[in-house]
């Protein structure tokens, strides 16, 4: 189970595409848990981990910008971490050089947000961004320490170009394509996003032919579950099953970016009720899935897109799933080629934390 904890809606960031918005800049919201609301919410989940007897649990710092509350951090580490759990931190990698070592030494893996390319990124986070998040992820590595950066891709996003500049910095690359109801210019971003998917693609085989394995997540999981034949329909970032949003109010949802809207609640960290996760597959909320031969790879992808954005919008969502998919398919006999002098399992992610596996 993954319980993604938000402690305070505050961020040092203003980036321009930034779906918590709504919520950082509303007074009505208090900015951070308070003492009250931190005890309920690590007894609930003590509580709940003894009720679901999950394999594996994580618990994810989240936020705003979780850095900001260090102390809230070392005080969920404190009191938690006589269990079987592993730690996140979800930041945006600014003040990772503030953070006190005994955080780091108990944090598992950091997943970094960023946009890419020096321009790209101080342009949609501010100046000085760039270079302070690759200063800080020497520290992360110094402190031996899994490092996956996250990208956010919209419209004015290059995922090649991102990742030739980040691949050596990070030991895993993964990208999220902004959440959006519509984009400005949807066939562009859809031709934009083919070309350097096929561009990345083929320097990730070309380094494979080196003998080198660029950990490129969402390229290792399509793959593995091509050769494996896997078929597991239910929503792969966890939305429903495996995933606890938590609010600093203790409310709960099945995701973050629900966080916020009252019709989407769950349940509660200060009540002692077991809270019952709603478990839905893709192909009960949108129809044009049942007949999709993409299914067993994506599993619909994104809950909340496909419950909430029109059939347009989700169609061009599947299209850029489709993509990535497709080349992969495309590519395939040159990436088992790029692979014969090494095991074919060497090119599958090893990481103990995984982000939504599907863009």
């Amino acid at each position: 189970m993954e319980y993604v904890l938000f402690l305070t809606y505050n961020c040092n960031l203003k980036c321009k595409y930034c779906f918590a918005n709504e919520i950082v800049n509303n007074k009505n919201y208090e900015l951070v848990i308070s003492d009250s609301q931190l005890n309920s919410t690590i007894e609930y989940i003590r509580r709940d981990i003894d009720r679901r007897k999950a394999i594996q649990n994580f618990i994810v710092f989240y936020g705003g910008e979780p850095t900001l509350v260090p102390h809230i951090i070392e005080e969920i580490i404190n009191r938690t971490n006589d269990l079987k759990i592993k730690y996140i931190l979800y930041t945006n990698g600014v003040l990772i050089n503030k953070l006190p070592l005994t955080i780091i030494k108990f944090v598992n893996t950091v997943l970094i947000s960023i946009d890419g390319e020096k321009a790209t990124q101080d342009f949609f986070r501010g100046i000085g961004t760039f270079d302070q998040i690759i200063f800080n992820a020497k520290i992360l590595k110094e402190n031996n320490k899994n490092i996956i950066a996250r990208l956010t891709y919209d419209e004015g996003s290059d995922i090649y170009k991102a990742v030739i500049v980040l691949e050596n910095k990070f030991d895993a690359l993964y990208w999220q394509i902004v959440s959006k109801s519509k984009f400005n210019d949807s066939n562009q971003f859809l031709k934009n996003y083919s070309e350097q998917i096929q561009n990345l693609l083929t320097h990730w085989i070309n380094k494979l032919e080196q003998g080198i394995v660029i950990n490129i997540i969402p390229f290792q999981i399509v793959l593995e579950v091509i050769i494996k034949k896997e078929k597991n329909n239910f929503f792969k970032c966890g939305c429903g099953h495996d995933l606890q949003a938590i609010d600093i109010s203790g409310n709960v949802y099945l995701c973050d970016e629900y966080i916020g809207n009252k019709d989407r609640i769950i349940g509660n960290t200060n009540s002692e009720d077991y809270i019952a996760l709603d478990n839905k597959i893709s192909i009960n909320i949108f129809g044009d899935c049942r007949t999709c031969q993409y299914l067993h790879i994506c599993s619909g992808r994104c809950r909340k897109c496909l419950e909430y954005n029109s059939k347009e919008q989700i169609k061009t969502y599947c299209e850029m799933t489709k993509i990535l998919i497709d080349a992969i398919y495309y590519r395939y006999n040159d990436i088992v080629s790029a692979c014969s002098s090494f095991n074919l399992d060497r090119i599958f992610y090893k990481g103990e934390y995984l982000t939504e596996l599907i863009p």
